[in-house]
C-alpha cells in the first residue's frame, strides 16, 4: 500500500509515514524525510549518518561508539564529544568555586572562637590538651 506525500509529491509506502494517533488513517500526512528536513535535520533521513546532539554535527556512523542498550546500537554523542566530556570530568571542578557569604561568616566565627579558646588557655595556664575542659568551664562562645 502506498500514499503520496503532499510536501515532496512522491508516492511512498505507508511505512515511510510516521504514526499519528488522531490522523484519519493513523499516519502523519508528510513522510519522515520531509519532517526531518522541516525540523532542521534533527533526524537524519540517511541511514549511514547520525546527528550528535552535543555538537550538532551530522557524522558517519563509525564516529559513534557502540551502546547495546540504545535502539540503533550506538552512543548518542559522537566519540569526540564523549572524549571532551571525560577530559572535563577528569579535571574536576574549577579551582575558583564561589564561597557564599554565610560560609565566610561561619569560617570567621570559628576562627574567632579558636583564638578566644587559645587566649583563655594561655591565661589559665592550660595546655592545648586541656581545651575541652576549658570549653566546658566557659560554655559556648559565640
Amino acid at each position: 500500500m502506498t500514499r503520496r506525500c503532499p510536501k515532496c509529491q512522491q508516492e511512498l509506502p505507508v511505512e515511510a509515514f510516521g504514526f499519528h494517533r488522531y490522523g484519519p488513517d493513523g499516519r502523519k500526512s508528510w513522510c519522515r524525510d520531509c519532517i526531518a528536513v522541516k525540523r532542521g535535520n534533527r533526524r537524519s533521513p540517511s541511514p549511514d549518518r547520525k546527528r550528535c546532539p552535543r555538537c550538532s554535527r551530522e557524522l558517519e556512523l563509525d564516529r559513534f561508539g557502540k551502546h547495546a542498550g540504545k535502539k540503533d546500537g550506538l552512543e548518542s554523542w559522537c566519540k569526540d564529544c564523549v572524549t571532551d566530556a571525560r577530559v572535563k570530568k577528569a579535571k574536576g571542578p574549577s579551582k575558583r568555586t564561589k564561597i557564599s557569604q554565610a560560609d565566610r561568616d561561619r569560617r570567621a566565627r570559628w576562627q574567632q572562637r579558636a583564638v578566644q579558646l587559645e587566649r583563655r588557655a594561655e591565661r589559665a595556664g592550660l595546655g592545648l590538651e586541656d581545651e575541652d575542659q576549658l570549653e566546658i568551664d566557659y560554655g559556648d562562645v559565640v
